[in-house]
């Protein structure tokens, strides 16, 4: 019988799923043999995931083949659920009831735990979770980073030339008090932020933004947007969400692509050279309070020698060519402990909550 038949059917019973990996602790692809991964479920309504295409890797992927076909539930061996599409746990308990015992399911998401929907009735279902911070099983950042093997490579230069302006801010999303709040306490303290985007308004009597582009989408992965952000010597890259091992594209792309520097506000530890490159950046609570924060921007700023000190990194670290299909492949070639966290513990609020508390104690201070 067909599974999209099954799953017509309504179950009157509900059964509790188990782990059916219990005696299975580890999983490691072997290159004589082929599999089929299925991904069930749209990336935000969307078919394909255009991020987890297969596309050259600088290894073999020949025995992973991809699959977006229901019908080949019963044939996987691995099946990927994207957080935000999620079936309904009715579903989820009619086809787990179908799953064999070497098929692994994967939760996957890239948004922070506060952006997602809740765990707890799902939890037991899935083998492994794919996602942006370490504690998943499978890690999931926004960019790939390595030490460098040739510090040879590295160029000198004075990053300080022609940066004329001080903090860009790309922003379309409004609810996140946390970084509002800094914002405007770094603009009170003197530090010029120039704004793009539809939550600009929120910071009048401002002037109005120097971008030669009126939207962040319509334009900024074009040539007009890039231009601008050249010429500005640091990027406000506050995450939406104050979540441990949440570090999104505001860290990883803009600053990067145009020699910024990024101010980071967020829930993670940067100093840990598995989320983040260090010394790359300027780290907002690592300051005594926001008004510490704003005296060393401008500090910055204004001196050539501390700038340049920013991008000492590019003599140990490079920007990896990696992409999530390349690395989700690398994981499951290198093998993987299953389960290394339950998704409960995974996406625990806590790992939001007491950030949150934490910024909510600095912020205040005036030291």
């Amino acid at each position: 019988m067909k599974i999209t038949t099954l799953l017509k059917k309504t179950t009157t019973e509900l059964v509790e799923p188990k782990n059916s990996h219990e005696n299975l602790h580890f999983f490691k692809a072997k290159n004589d043999s082929q599999y089929l991964i299925l991904i069930y479920t749209p990336f935000f309504r969307s078919f394909p995931w255009k991020f987890f295409i297969p596309s050259s890797c600088n290894f073999n992927t020949s025995i992973f083949q991809i699959t977006y076909e229901k019908e080949n539930f019963d044939k996987s061996d691995l099946v990927l659920f994207h957080s935000r599409d999620m079936p309904v746990t009715s579903e989820l308990e009619c086809l787990y009831s179908f799953k064999k015992q070497s098929q692994l399911w994967i939760y996957f998401t890239l948004e922070s735990i506060l952006r997602n929907p809740p765990v707890f009735n799902i939890n037991s279902f899935f083998d492994m979770t794919a996602v942006y911070g370490t504690a998943g099983d499978i890690y999931m950042p926004y960019r790939f980073h390595k030490k460098a093997k040739n510090k040879n490579r590295y160029i000198k230069k004075n990053y300080f030339a022609n940066k004329t302006k001080e903090v860009a801010w790309l922003v379309s999303r409004c609810d996140t008090p946390e970084r509002n709040e800094l914002a405007s306490k770094l603009i009170s303290y003197g530090v010029q932020i120039d704004i793009l985007g539809k939550c600009s308004y929120l910071f009048k009597p401002l002037k109005p933004w120097s971008f030669s582009v009126s939207s962040v989408w319509s334009a900024c992965h074009g040539r007009s947007c890039n231009l601008d952000l050249k010429s500005y010597k640091f990027f406000y890259a506050a995450e939406n969400s104050l979540c441990d091992g949440y570090i999104s594209e505001k860290y990883w792309e803009h600053p990067f692509n145009h020699d910024m520097i990024p101010i980071v506000l967020g829930g993670s530890n940067y100093s840990d050279p598995k989320l983040a490159i260090p010394g790359s950046f300027i780290d907002a609570m690592s300051f005594s309070s926001p008004r510490a924060l704003a005296k060393h921007i401008l500090a910055v700023s204004k001196n050539a020698k501390k700038y340049n000190s920013y991008f000492k990194w590019k003599k140990r670290w490079t920007l990896d060519s990696d992409n999530i299909y390349c690395s989700f492949c690398r994981t499951l070639l290198n093998g993987i402990k299953l389960r290394k966290n339950t998704l409960s513990l995974t996406m625990n609020m806590d790992k939001c909550s007491k950030p949150k508390l934490k910024f909510y104690n600095w912020i205040n201070k005036v030291m």
